[in-house]
């Protein structure tokens, strides 16, 4: 969670999970994700992420690959 997947929502917010609405990266409408990522990355949040267990809500993780 919040280290190779992220949640995008309609409004353009990325979050590091579904269940972590309460610490948003940024919106894609109004910066880069590069940007978002690379930000997210550097903070102590995104670290104690990637030890974090899952809640188990049985959250489906999908990646689109191709031109869209």
């Amino acid at each position: 969670m919040g280290t190779s997947h992220f949640v995008l929502d309609t409004n353009g917010e990325l979050y590091p999970c579904f269940s972590r609405k309460d610490l948003p990266i940024g919106n894609v409408f109004q910066k880069n994700l590069d940007e978002l990522i690379t930000s997210f990355i550097k903070t102590k949040t995104q670290k104690s992420l990637q030890t974090a267990q899952c809640v188990n809500l049985g959250c489906i993780c999908m990646t689109l690959c191709g031109k869209y």
